[in-house]
């Protein structure tokens, strides 16, 4: 801009050059008065406006140049009697200049450069992304000395989505967006955050020739124990904690049922006698955070028949009603009047029946009478409130995976007729329901994900393309949105723990990760929870 002026006023010299020249030439061109600065706005903080009054300005902001204290000052008005633009950052106190092509100008005041001001604050970051249960530090507000009350309050626009700690911290607590705002007196700033959802699979690692329970939280491992061990199933809470159960061996040596909270293991038996946890339930119904763990123990008194139990943590353990045989509990829910449902198996006189047990309440048999072995191996309430229980039924010589409506209809998902399948986990969506498990048609076992709706199988999709005649096994399904995550293990060189991401409204679309460290023999994925 200033090599503009300085050729605009050489071309201009040279013409008054010539009509000098001319005596007769005509009339001469007017001068072009100087800027007269009358006055300022007197202070401000950077960022905030600073406004000169006067005459003779130019009247477009390319014909004004304009410096505080030798600092360039970007103008956003401009007419022949006043100029406005904001306080630069670097500025300090002093004179205002002012420069068109008829001359410049100097205030005869100083301009104060104060502390603070409208959108003055500057944030190292003014957008994040992370995870769904992480922590993080604030954005730092790199010009805070500029500030005289260096006192800065923090906000979040969506708490339920990310919330800001008395340390100073920020909590993803699911996903979603967020926006930060700090404010400093009057002076403001933002931070625009995007918080991911957080996978979290719970299952076992082999490290050394040991089985140890482990779970994944976004693809990273954690280990909850160094000696034999297995995570069964994992959940998140409403404040973020995470809860894994399954069983650890004491200093007897003997595998007791065991809920980690947040890494940390607590017993669910006393140790003198095996047992084992199987799944979780936390029941959020009016903030209750009731926790409900169910498995089985083997109880010396019954020549070593196991018993189906329910845990609710912090509360006495209860022995579901056992009728002189082996039970075992693999699934647990709550309905919306507090009614803890439990699904299972019992096995007696060589058959296996699948069991619902309410508490309290009464159980009853959903297998026929006439299957050679049923399990029940999942529950769910769907969304129009009606009990749902998957897992296999086995008449004869193969396997079907079931589905049984409690008090309805039991709707057959795939096999029995020449081929074998089971059914391991449900989840519902909308008016569907979608299963995973197993189905093995001639030499392939292929971990598979149905899709149910009004009782009857829409469609199957096969997770591992025939890849192997090693065995597949898909084992749990948790869907948040549009995407559905299945969890489960791949036979290819060992087994190794999976997750598949699979989007229902995108044609099903498939993506796989290996969870497995580079250090285990095998490992399995039994449990996924997305938050």
């Amino acid at each position: 801009m200033r090599k503009m002026i300085y050729v605009g006023s050489l071309v201009l010299a040279m013409g008054l050059l010539v009509l000098s020249c001319g005596k007769d030439d005509g009339p001469d061109t007017p001068q072009v008065p100087a800027p007269n600065i009358t006055g300022h706005n007197g202070s401000g903080a950077v960022g905030a406006p600073l406004i000169v009054n006067g005459s003779s300005f130019g009247t477009s902001i390319s014909d004004n140049t304009v410096t505080l204290n030798g600092t360039a000052v970007t103008l956003s008005e401009a007419n022949a009697n006043k100029l406005t633009g904001t306080v630069p950052v670097g500025a300090t106190t002093g004179k205002i200049k002012v420069t068109t092509a008829g001359g410049t100008d100097t205030s005869e005041d100083d301009f104060e450069v104060t502390t603070g001001g409208t959108n003055a604050i500057i944030l190292d970051k003014t957008s994040l992304e992370l995870f769904s249960l992480d922590t993080l530090d604030l954005p730092e507000i790199t010009n805070i000395g500029d500030f005289e009350n260096q006192e800065a309050d923090w906000d979040s626009n969506n708490e339920n989505v990310l919330s800001i700690t008395e340390e100073g911290s920020i909590v993803a607590h699911k996903s979603g967006l967020a926006e930060l705002t700090v404010t400093i007196g009057n002076h403001v700033a933002t931070c625009s955050v995007i918080v991911n959802p957080s996978i979290l699979v719970a299952g076992v690692e082999n490290i050394n020739g040991i089985d140890r329970a482990a779970f994944w939280k976004n693809g990273e491992v954690n280990y909850l124990s160094e000696g034999l061990s297995a995570a069964e199933a994992i959940a998140v809470d409403d404040g973020g904690n995470i809860y894994v159960t399954g069983f650890k061996r004491n200093e007897q040596d003997i595998s007791v049922a065991t809920l980690w909270i947040n890494g940390e293991p607590h017993f669910l038996e006393d140790g003198l006698s095996i047992s084992y946890a199987n799944s979780i339930y936390i029941d959020t119904a009016e903030n209750s955070n009731n926790i409900y763990v169910v498995g089985y123990k083997v109880t010396d008194d019954m020549e070593g028949y196991a018993t189906a139990m329910l845990w609710e943590y912090g509360a006495s353990p209860i022995e579901i009603p056992n009728n002189e045989s082996m039970e075992e509990a693999k699934s647990v829910t709550a309905d919306e009047n507090g009614t803890i449902i439990v699904v299972g198996v019992e096995s007696k006189d060589a058959k296996s029946k699948a069991r619902l047990w309410k508490i309290p309440g009464n159980g009853i048999v959903l297998s026929e009478e006439s299957a050679d072995e049923a399990y029940a191996r999942d529950v769910i309430i769907d969304n129009k409130g009606e009990i749902m229980v998957v897992g296999s039924n086995r008449a004869g010589e193969f396997n079907s995976a079931k589905l049984w409506q409690v008090g309805g209809e039991t709707t057959n998902i795939e096999g029995g007729d020449g081929s074998n399948a089971t059914a391991y986990s449900v989840f519902p969506k909308d008016n569907k329901l979608y299963a995973v498990g197993y189905e093995k048609g001639g030499n392939y076992y292929d971990a598979t994900l149905w899709e149910i709706e009004n009782g009857q199988t829409q469609s199957t999709t096969d997770l591992t393309d025939n890849v192997s005649l090693a065995p597949h096994e898909a084992k749990s399904i948790f869907i948040l949105e549009n995407m559905a995550y299945v969890v489960g293990y791949r036979t290819f060189n060992g087994e190794k723990a999976m997750l598949w991401t699979i989007d229902l409204e995108n044609g099903k679309s498939i993506d796989y990760q290996y969870l497995d460290s580079s250090n285990s023999a095998y490992s399995y994925a039994n449990s996924v929870y997305v938050r």
